[in-house]
């Protein structure tokens, strides 16, 4: 069963190949399209690693001595 879902996969790849390959503008659009949910993919899997929220309370203890001043500037991102 295996072998016929990948060789129907196989086919519609290579229509979906010659139609890129006839028709430039399906190459430029395809990638445009998928981008936004690509993105938003990468952000979930991303956040909860870097856990911005989680870091608040590290950033408020480390930055505790320091003036208004300093403080913002080590808070803006470069």
């Amino acid at each position: 069963m295996n072998a016929c879902v990948s060789g129907h996969s196989l086919a519609i790849y290579s229509v979906l190949k010659m139609d890129i390959a006839s028709n430039p503008q399906i190459a430029v659009s395809q990638p445009l399209h998928d981008l936004p949910s690509a993105a938003v993919a990468t952000f979930l899997a991303l956040f909860p690693i870097v856990n911005p929220v989680g870091s608040i309370p590290l950033f408020f203890s480390l930055t505790t001595g320091f003036s208004s001043n300093h403080a913002n500037v080590n808070l803006q991102i470069k």
